[in-house]
């Protein structure tokens, strides 16, 4: 997911420990929430006007998979 973020931004300068996901609180499923911090938020929101972040995750055993949208 952190590897999708930064190839939507096209911003290599985006650190992985800044982002992170955490669930919804209260719910054992749901959407994540997506957290940026520090560099990764200046970047993004700040630089970039990234206003909303969608993200989806899949997984089966081994493979999984990200989808990133960036709303400006």
């Amino acid at each position: 997911m952190k590897e999708a973020i930064v190839k939507a931004s096209g911003r290599r300068e985006i650190i992985f420990p800044d982002m992170y996901l955490k669930k919804e609180p209260g719910r054992s499923t749901g959407k994540p929430i997506f957290i940026v911090e520090r560099t990764a938020k200046k970047i993004l929101e700040e630089e970039l006007g990234v206003k909303e972040f969608h993200v989806s995750i899949s997984h089966e055993k081994e493979f999984s998979v990200a989808f990133v949208l960036l709303g400006l």
